[in-house]
């Protein structure tokens, strides 16, 4: 497997460096939960700009984000099975086409937010799969996510409805715990 990973790594693109970079990660995170495939950790290298130990306290965020919110399998799957209803609803779409800056774009169009179509936190979830769909994107770890956020049609009742592990949650995804730079959000 070590010879293996070794000839995948002599081939990857961002070069030796990179290279010499997901060996140290990968070894970095011997002894924790976090996910040690290779994309992964490639993501998180570029996400933190090859910075060893950013990267590394990246992806035990990860896996304790995953733990803490219960969304591993077979509990709350993230599949395009689990959230085809919240996926179809438009709620969160990962658009073709990248903004003028080369940003790979996701939305969210908070008016479509409607209990028939899930709950916020399969929403979140239906989100989180489409991150890591947009992290299949070279564009989307060299350049970064645009996010567009589109209230119109969101009124006071449905935030209301938003509660505090709603909130806290969706910022979580955010901060420190995806490896993903969100380079711009458009409102």
């Amino acid at each position: 497997a070590e010879a293996k990973w070794r000839r995948i790594l002599q081939d990857a693109e961002d070069g030796p460096l990179a290279a010499e970079c997901l060996m140290g990660l990968k070894a970095a995170l011997d002894g924790t939960k976090a996910p040690t495939e290779l994309p992964f950790l490639r993501a998180c290298l570029r996400a933190k700009k090859y910075q060893t130990d950013k990267a590394r306290k990246l992806a035990v965020n990860y896996a304790g984000f995953l733990e803490k919110v219960g969304w591993q399998a077979p509990f709350k799957p993230v599949t395009v099975t689990a959230l085809e209803r919240e996926l179809r609803s438009g709620f969160n779409m990962l658009l073709p086409g990248r903004d003028r800056h080369g940003h790979v774009v996701m939305t969210q169009s908070m008016g479509l937010l409607d209990s028939k179509n899930g709950t916020l936190e399969s929403h979140q979830r239906a989100g989180y799969y489409l991150l890591h769909r947009a992290l299949q994107l070279e564009d989307a770890q060299r350049c970064g996510i645009a996010l567009v956020i589109d209230f119109r049609g969101f009124g006071f009742g449905l935030l209301r409805k938003l509660g505090r592990s709603d909130v806290s949650r969706g910022v979580a995804m955010l901060q420190d715990c995806f490896p993903a730079r969100l380079a711009v959000i458009y409102v």
